[in-house]
């Protein structure tokens, strides 16, 4: 069990906190660090330049759930599975789960979801993102540019990219999972399990 109080959010000091499966981390522009614990299904926050830890995402049960909401406090919709983070250049995070969800919690304490529906399947290109079947989400990266890539590999083979328009891109991967030589178009390529995404 996630070691916090379920009547605050605030868990422990950092060196005190005990850690399930540890599954992700990120770090915004302030220094502050996010860390996921899948087994937990919640999301935590230490401050830079402080010890205390907080929950900020995630009830503790492995539930899905897809509505949008404020999420601050003692308030916090259930996240379960959260296996992957990346914060954005004005500090939203991002959290991919097990359920094949894409959630964005805002620097405004508002989460949504940017992607998958919470049962998994696999997508076609062009389907909106928040309509889409996909798999676990187990890397994501959001970019400078405002780009927010997805890391669909181990379930279904596919790199994917959420346009400006809401629509998936596969950007590498067939969907079979293989090895392709040099020479193919990434889309065409089959590919594996990647082990994580890095903006060049």
């Amino acid at each position: 069990l996630p070691f916090w109080d379920p009547d605050s959010d605030l868990t422990a000091s950092a060196a005190a906190l005990r850690l399930t499966d540890p599954s992700a981390i990120a770090i915004n522009r302030d220094g502050d660090l996010y860390l996921a614990d899948a087994a937990c299904h919640v999301v935590y926050w230490l401050r830079a330049g402080s010890d205390d830890v907080y929950v900020v995402a995630g009830d503790g049960s492995d539930r899905v759930e897809t509505a949008a909401g404020p999420a601050g406090g003692l308030f916090r919709p259930a996240l379960g599975q959260p296996l992957s983070l990346t914060v954005d250049p004005r500090g939203n995070l991002f959290i991919g789960t097990g359920h094949g969800l894409v959630r964005r919690l805002g620097i405004d304490n508002w989460i949504e979801t940017l992607a998958g529906t919470g049962t998994l399947g696999d997508a076609a290109d062009g389907d909106t993102a928040t309509e889409a079947p996909l798999g676990a989400i187990d890397a994501l990266l959001a970019t400078s540019d405002g780009q927010l890539y997805l890391d669909d590999t181990t379930t279904n083979a596919r790199l994917r990219r959420i346009d400006p328009h809401g629509r998936l891109q596969t950007l590498a991967g067939t969907g079979t999972t293989g090895f392709t030589p040099d020479g193919l178009s990434a889309a065409g390529a089959a590919i594996g399990p990647i082990a994580g995404l890095v903006e060049d």
